[in-house]
């Protein structure tokens, strides 16, 4: 969250199980300090309640481990995308 509250960050790809707090705290807490951030969860625990949750709480992506990285990057790319003509209609 220090990294989070200093940098320009665009996309944070977060892992459920984490030291301290869980993805979802910290996805919570990242959207509620801005809304715009895009976020990916990852988790080998996948559960439909979680995913549910997280998407609940403004991830754009839920992705199960073993990740696949070639998926993982087109999921990059379409959220970089989806960004890119925000940020041209807003302008």
């Amino acid at each position: 969250m220090a990294v989070f509250r200093q940098e320009p960050i665009a996309l944070a790809l977060l892992d459920h199980r984490m030291p301290g707090l869980t993805g979802d705290q910290v996805l919570a807490q990242m959207k509620a300090e801005n809304p715009l951030l895009r976020a990916m969860m990852m988790t080998a625990y996948g559960a439909v309640d979680m995913a549910v949750k997280v998407m609940k709480l403004g991830a754009d992506d839920f992705i199960e481990k073993p990740i696949n990285l070639t998926q993982l990057l087109e999921k990059i790319e379409q959220i970089a995308q989806t960004r890119a003509v925000a940020e041209d209609v807003a302008e």
